[in-house]
């Protein structure tokens, strides 16, 4: 995205966000009359919050939809081209369980699209970490978001190799302060893989990123996965670069028009945490 593309999505979303800042005067909508999730859904692995109860100001209308701060936050801002990270519950119009990140270990990811707008886009950007935002609407709903944190987009580091795990280089870009994972529990990685050299064809986009997907990978212990054995020793919170060989990664073809014939993988890992299967 071009310097003058990224500053009008910025003035755009500005505004919105001093408008909903401002509180603009509209209606106050009341919160639903819960009702149970559907009976079809496996129950939530946390408890499910009930609608915020907490003042607001006047919610601001932003097309059909009517937005308000009940908290703002006190940490940084979250920019339009950053990888929120929320906790989230959606009740329908009928009061029901619609969606929740209380029916997941951790809160979700919402990638935002500078310039695609979405409700998302175009309703977080600007809201402080820490803040929790109401969204209702008459198709919608009513939805409850906190913003946990703001996540850059992945960038491609710099590999250089310092030792040898499993016969996979690899280089530790952070090591954690947490544990090292022990035998028969799960571990929670962040993954992104990049071809190795670069592919001018990907414009310097990676291959694949769970911050991208919003969904961390939960490795089981002895998986059998190619780089399983470059983790050992890995503490939590710490970050370790891999790098596989073409014929230990897509091997002498490649997988056109993504990976080049004869291209090696780098994986950037972030061990984020791990827990007992469930």
């Amino acid at each position: 995205m071009s310097s003058s593309e990224r500053t009008s999505v910025i003035v755009a979303v500005v505004l919105v966000g001093a408008a909903v800042l401002a509180g603009a005067v509209t209606r106050t909508p009341a919160p639903p009359e819960q009702t149970p999730p559907p009976r079809s859904r496996l129950p939530p692995v946390r408890p499910i919050p009930g609608p915020a109860q907490s003042p607001m100001a006047e919610p601001v209308l932003v097309g059909d939809l009517e937005v308000t701060d009940r908290v703002v936050g006190a940490g940084e801002p979250l920019l339009p081209w950053q990888i929120a990270v929320v906790e989230l519950t959606w009740w329908g119009a009928d009061g029901a369980v619609v969606d929740s990140t209380s029916y997941a270990w951790r809160p979700g990811r919402v990638v935002l699209h500078a310039g695609q707008p979405s409700t998302f886009d175009d309703l977080l950007p600007f809201m402080r970490v820490g803040g929790l935002r109401t969204i209702t609407g008459p198709e919608l709903g009513w939805m409850d978001v906190t913003l946990v944190d703001a996540l850059e987009p992945p960038t491609r580091p710099t590999f250089r190799p310092q030792r040898t795990l499993g016969g996979l280089a690899i280089q530790d870009l952070r090591v954690g302060e947490g544990p090292v994972p022990e035998d028969g529990r799960v571990r929670v990685l962040e993954l992104t893989t990049w071809t190795d050299p670069p592919d001018p064809a990907l414009g310097g986009d990676p291959l694949d990123s769970t911050l991208l997907r919003g969904t961390p990978l939960e490795l089981d212990a002895s998986a059998g996965l190619v780089f399983e054995p470059a983790l050992d020793g890995m503490r939590v919170g710490g970050r370790r670069l891999v790098r596989l060989e073409p014929d230990r990664a897509f091997g002498a073809d490649g997988v056109p028009p993504l990976v080049p014939p004869g291209a090696a993988v780098l994986l950037d890992v972030r061990l984020m945490g791990d827990h007992l299967r469930e």
